[in-house]
C-alpha cells in the first residue's frame, strides 16, 4: 500500500510540474466557455477555441491570442455599443476565428486604441441600421491588420475608419464595404495587392 501511495505521489507530482513548465512557457489555454473567454479577455495570454461561444460585451484590456481553429466568436449582446471593444494601447490577435453577429440589430468590434490583427478569419453577419458601427469600426491611432480575412453579409459597413487609423491588408483579405476618413486614414498594402 506504501508503495502504492508513493508511486501515485510522485505521478501527481510530475504532473504538477509538466503542468507549471507548459504554463511558465506559453502553452495556450482552452477555452469552451462565456466565462473562460471572458476571463481570457481580463487575464490575457495564448489560448485555443474548442468550441462556438458566445461572446458578452467585453473589453480586451491585455495582450491576447485567440485561435479558432474554425471555431465562431457570436454575439451576444444587442444592447450595448459594441460587442468587443478595445480602448487600451495592447495587441489582440485572432486566428481561424469566424466572428459573427446575430439576426437582431448589433455591432462588432470597436478598436480605440493599440492594435488588431486578423489572421484567416471571417467576419459575418452583422446587421447594422445606420451610423458609426460596422462589423469593425477603428479610430484613435490604432492599427488594423487583416491577412487573409473576409468580410461578408454585413448590413452597413465591413470596416469604419477614423481619426488616424492605420489599415494593413495582406494576403487575400476581402473587403466590400469601407467607411474611411480617408484624411486621418493611412492604408498599407500588402505585396498581394
Amino acid at each position: 500500500m506504501k508503495k502504492i501511495c508513493a508511486y501515485t505521489l510522485s505521478v501527481i507530482m510530475l504532473l504538477t510540474s509538466l503542468l507549471s513548465f507548459n504554463t511558465a512557457f506559453g502553452a495556450a489555454s482552452t477555452i469552451r466557455s462565456t466565462y473562460d473567454l471572458t476571463n481570457a479577455f481580463a487575464n490575457g495570454g495564448s489560448y485555443t477555441l474548442a468550441a462556438d461561444v458566445n461572446v458578452p460585451s467585453t473589453e480586451i484590456t491585455r495582450d491576447i491570442e485567440i485561435s479558432g481553429s474554425g471555431y465562431k466568436l457570436r454575439n451576444s449582446a444587442h444592447d450595448t455599443p459594441a460587442t468587443l471593444y478595445q480602448n487600451s494601447y495592447v495587441a489582440s490577435k485572432f486566428t481561424g476565428v469566424a466572428i459573427s453577429g446575430g439576426s437582431k440589430q448589433d455591432v462588432g468590434i470597436w478598436l480605440g486604441a493599440g492594435s488588431m490583427t486578423f489572421t484567416d478569419c471571417t467576419m459575418t453577419s452583422y446587421r447594422i441600421s445606420s451610423g458609426r458601427y460596422a462589423a469593425l469600426a477603428a479610430a484613435g491611432s490604432s492599427t488594423v491588420t487583416l491577412n487573409n480575412t473576409s468580410f461578408t453579409g454585413n448590413k452597413e459597413y465591413d470596416l469604419y475608419l477614423t481619426d488616424n487609423v492605420s489599415l494593413n491588408l495582406n494576403g487575400t483579405s476581402s473587403v466590400d464595404k469601407v467607411y474611411a476618413e480617408t484624411n486621418f486614414v493611412k492604408f498599407n498594402l500588402g505585396a498581394d495587392w
